[in-house]
């Protein structure tokens, strides 16, 4: 096993981005619900070619096994990383492990200039100067080596800033303004063919790309509910109460059915379909990589959350995840939540997982309060 260090990007994250990193407690007023139940039964292992073994937070940083091709490699992720998703770490590490070639092009076939235009911007699309933009670019060197470059600068009076590098394969940036600003997740932009498979980025002065920083309302607590479940495979609704984490006979904040009349093994494809709904309310999905990023609940939109998978479904997958908006009771209660399951079940049912950060004042604020 070999044992690497990741290159340390010097910028100053702020509080809110250790949300997934640290530490689970709120405020004083959090409250934490049923934490260690089940939580929904892994898939079967597929072909990636990457996968992260174990993560262990230590002072430092957070220290992950990755496991590549067979081999084993010890990473260390310092703490100004954190807020990296494990789809950005295991891309990482792979470009890092990868083995260089026989005979290693010159660098120049490798790097590409990298020209970057940005423009930053509060929620409510008013323009933002003096915004902090810093940043990682990886440069290829001789030998197949790669070196990591941090790089920083600031937006104008215009929200405006750009970068103009001459050699380099990926760029990766976050944008922060004090305390009174929640950051945006880190972008990633790739040049290089050689940097990874995301598409080349292609810069536009006329359309800089949006970084979006998100004012700090006056805090609310919020409650969380960590917790497993198991639902009947004949589509018998489960009811839940947010607040308690307890199932109840009638109405619920969420209400999950599950269809999966076959029991499931290994390789095989089966029929099922997945209900989720609220009572006085329901749920808006989202596209965003952590609950952390889901800032306010939006006004309107909510509704029943339906996904089925026939047998010969080309898009067939034995498990669901997803991120919601989520509001029940009327508008009493919202919530972001992540919801898990698998088709697998047993003599308990279906199991699936819900992690939620609700707001039982009525208010559509999500953010979570800084450290």
């Amino acid at each position: 096993m070999s044992t690497r260090i990741l290159p340390l990007i010097v910028v100053a994250l702020l509080a809110s981005w250790l949300f997934a990193a640290r530490s689970r407690r709120l405020d004083g007023a959090g409250q934490k619900a049923h934490a260690g139940m089940p939580a929904p039964a892994p898939g079967a292992a597929g072909n990636a070619p990457s996968r992260i073994v174990s993560q262990t937070l230590t002072e430092t940083g957070k220290v992950v096994v990755v496991e590549t091709g067979g081999r084993r490699w010890t990473n260390l992720i310092p703490d100004t990383m954190l807020s990296l998703t494990d789809e950005q770490i295991l891309e990482l590490v792979s470009v890092l492990d990868a083995p260089p070639p026989r005979s290693p092009p010159a660098p120049d076939t490798l790097n590409k200039r990298l020209l970057f235009y940005g423009l930053t911007l509060d929620d409510q699309t008013n323009i933002l100067s003096g915004v902090t933009v810093t940043g990682l670019v990886t440069v290829a060197r001789y030998g197949g080596q790669l070196q990591h470059l941090p790089v920083a600068t600031s937006s104008d009076a215009n929200g405006r800033f750009e970068f103009d590098i001459a050699d380099g394969q990926v760029l990766m940036l976050a944008a922060s303004k004090g305390p009174d600003y929640i950051p945006p997740p880190w972008q990633w932009f790739q040049y290089s063919p050689m940097g990874g498979n995301r598409p080349l980025h292609q810069p536009s002065v006329a359309m800089p790309v949006p970084f979006v920083l998100t004012r700090r309302q006056k805090e609310e607590p919020l409650f969380e509910v960590d917790r497993g479940w198991a639902a009947r495979n004949t589509g018998e609704p489960v009811r839940i109460d947010l607040t308690t984490g307890k199932v109840v006979p009638t109405g619920g904040d969420i209400v999950v059915s599950i269809h999966c009349p076959e029991p499931y093994k290994a390789g095989d494809k089966i029929p099922w379909k997945l209900v989720i709904g609220a009572t006085g309310g329901g749920l808006v999905p989202v596209q965003a990589e952590r609950l952390d990023y889901m800032l306010q609940a939006p006004a309107a939109g909510y509704q029943e959350f339906v996904v089925e998978h026939a047998k010969d479904a080309p898009d067939w997958d034995s498990q669901f995840t997803g991120l919601f908006y989520h509001m029940a009771r009327n508008g009493g209660l919202y919530a972001k939540l992540r919801f898990d399951m698998h088709t697998r079940w047993d003599e308990r049912g279906v199991l699936f997982g819900i992690h939620a950060l609700v707001n039982t004042n009525g208010s559509r604020n999500l953010q979570m309060p800084p450290k």
